[in-house]
């Protein structure tokens, strides 16, 4: 099982990743706790981007091909890399 990555020291780019975070609650008691897993294909300093659902070749990968989720770093718990490898390498 991997271990947990604090949101401070993500794993890089092109890695698979599960992303526990918190998400608003209309009329709710207070926040949601949500999961997405996918790619993480963009991070600054102040949000992650993940990818779940993504198109190759690599062009045809639009926005209308694709589902991101961008995400504020202060919403997110956790963020665990899946796989030992990016996903990248593991295409070569």
């Amino acid at each position: 099982m991997a271990k947990p990555t604090k949101t401070n020291r993500l794993p890089r780019v092109g890695s698979l990743v599960q992303v526990d975070f918190l998400d608003h609650c209309q009329d709710g008691p207070g926040p949601l706790s949500c999961t997405v897993y996918g790619l993480l294909v963009a991070v600054d300093t102040k949000h992650i981007t993940v990818e779940g659902w993504t198109t190759r070749p690599k062009r045809d990968n639009t926005w209308e091909n694709r589902t991101r989720w961008a995400l504020s770093r202060a919403s997110v718990q956790r963020v665990f890399r899946l796989l030992k490898h990016s996903v990248r390498e593991l295409q070569q």
